[in-house]
């Protein structure tokens, strides 16, 4: 299994649906595991665009873990979406089920 497949079992066995945004923030996790803290592979941006996008991710991370934790533990219910926080203009929700 690739770290990328092994990051997404946990929301398989605990049947939590991953968004396109979701899956885009463990890819990029799985970047930074590799050193591409310079996101070299994108097109060139100014280092405002570069903070915001990693500050997007980690907030999306961090909402991933979060229902990883209240899932395993028998929380059914609404949590905080933080990336929609720092993104605005996505389509997300602020608040999404588990």
């Amino acid at each position: 299994m690739t770290n990328a497949e092994k990051l997404r079992q946990p929301f398989d066995q605990l049947q939590i649906k991953l968004s396109a945004e979701d899956e885009a923030a463990i890819d990029f996790r799985n970047d930074l595991l590799h050193g591409n803290i310079l996101m070299n592979n994108e097109t060139t941006r100014t280092s405002k665009e570069i903070d915001n996008k990693m500050l997007y991710a980690s907030a999306k991370l961090y909402t991933l873990i979060s229902k990883l934790i209240l899932k395993n533990s028998g929380y059914s219910g609404y949590v905080i979406n933080y990336g929609k926080l720092y993104n605005k203009t996505s389509n997300e929700e602020y608040f999404e089920e588990i």
